[in-house]
């Protein structure tokens, strides 16, 4: 998760500087950006345990996920240097005395840039590029603190437009294996298209995913009481907080990616395309689907046909979204958008093969969930239709259909090779 969380941040940090070049036509100054960027996160945890404030819900959040989330988000919503924050925030009784206003406005405007200088100029420069960054930043989480304390009745409204609730990011940040993004930069890497250009689409495609499992573990659904190794969402803020954090981030998600299309006009109608590819694996005729005949076939005698016809939505709709808009966002070609998504499927089903074979080998405390409800609840899984040994041929066999499938990229699909083995092997 490391790893990734700092790749991340690197390419966004490149990104950030094509696009001020772009405006500007000038090189701008990376280090300054950088360097920016840093000590506004380090004296903002300075002020934190200062103040000593803690959340329950936040223990177990490395601040750093969570600016890199922020950063990931805010790439696309940097262009503008936003109305001075300090005249919002005095004009606003909620804010006063709160600690948006304490830390954020003293430490991010007042310490390190001239608020005057900045909001009378029209001129984008790097200054104006990091005070929006370090602003984001701050305000995110500092208003996602405020919110906590106000028992989450909702949105920002000061921002609105660009945050969510801490309802929404305690479940995004809560850990997880990050596949569908990870397969997203992967299929844009592989065919030469940019990582920072599929950014985009890759953090909706983990919103959208952090959302359909929220929903998922409803008592009207799975009636799961944890994930990824802690109380679900609804636990901690009841059915109804839940029912809206799942819609918020998904709206958000379509939000992200249009964000993206509008922004970077050249590659508009691609970003438009991922977005639709999206659409339809997240909608009715993908994962909704899938969710829908799971539910409808509980308790119910199944077939082979009828299993693959759950995994192939329920799981792999999202999957085959995931590695088809990243292939698309590099411009693939209609052969090898054929490919990616042959793949996408065989390997969207081995997944959800091994996911059953866990249910019922696995533990609790390596998958962060309560197992063992398939069978109890009489669901139909590749293991109540096959048993064990069965269910691990079906999978073999399955891994097999996912590498005929992706060798018609040769040496570049090693990774794509390599993620097949970890699944077959994969404890958690």
């Amino acid at each position: 998760m490391a790893n990734f969380l700092e790749q991340m941040e690197s390419n966004i940090f490149d990104a950030q500087i094509t696009r001020l070049a772009r405006k500007t036509g000038k090189t701008p100054d990376k280090e300054f950006m950088r360097a920016m960027y840093y000590r506004v996160k380090e004296r903002y945890k300075e002020e934190l345990q200062k103040r000593k404030i803690v959340l329950r819900q936040l223990d177990a959040v490395r601040l750093d996920e969570i600016v890199s989330y922020v950063f990931f988000y805010h790439l696309f919503h940097t262009a503008h240097l936003p109305q001075p924050l300090v005249a919002q925030l005095e004009g606003d009784e909620n804010y006063r005395g709160f600690l948006v206003r304490d830390v954020a406005v003293y430490m991010v405007i007042n310490e390190h840039l001239n608020v005057e200088k900045l909001s009378n100029t029209s001129e984008y420069s790097p200054e104006i590029a990091a005070y929006n960054m370090a602003c984001s930043y701050s305000l995110f989480v500092l208003g996602s603190f405020r919110g906590e304390n106000r028992r989450m009745n909702g949105i920002n409204n000061l921002f609105k437009k660009a945050m969510i609730t801490i309802k929404s990011v305690i479940s995004l940040l809560a850990g997880g294996k990050r596949l569908r993004p990870s397969l997203c930069l992967q299929a844009a890497d592989m065919l030469g298209g940019s990582e920072a250009d599929a950014m985009p689409v890759a953090c909706a495609l983990e919103m959208i995913h952090t959302y359909s499992l929220i929903h998922d573990d409803l008592p009207c659904m799975d009636n799961d009481d944890m994930r990824r190794g802690r109380p679900s969402n609804h636990m901690v803020f009841g059915e109804s907080g839940a029912m809206l954090a799942g819609d918020g981030l998904l709206s958000l998600a379509f939000e992200t990616m249009l964000n993206a299309g509008l922004e970077i006009e050249p590659h508009a109608p691609r970003y438009f395309e991922a977005c639709a590819e999206v659409a339809r694996g997240a909608g009715v005729s993908g994962m909704v689907a899938g969710q829908t005949l799971d539910l409808d076939m509980t308790g119910k005698p199944g077939d082979l046909a009828i299993l693959e016809a759950i995994q192939v939505r329920k799981t792999g709709a999202l999957i085959e979204a995931a590695l088809a808009s990243g292939a698309i966002i590099a411009n693939a070609d209609t052969t090898e958008l054929a490919a990616i998504r042959r793949y996408a499927q065989s390997f969207g089903r081995l997944f959800q093969i091994t996911d059953d074979l866990l249910d019922v080998t696995g533990t609790d405390e390596a998958m962060g969930k309560t197992l063992g409800k398939d069978a109890k609840e009489d669901k139909l899984t590749a293991v109540t239709l096959l048993g064990i040994d069965g269910a691990k041929k079906y999978a073999v066999d399955t891994a097999e259909e996912a590498r005929l499938a992706i060798s018609t990229f040769g040496e570049r699909a090693a990774d794509f090779n390599a993620l097949i083995d970890s699944t077959l092997c994969r404890k958690k």
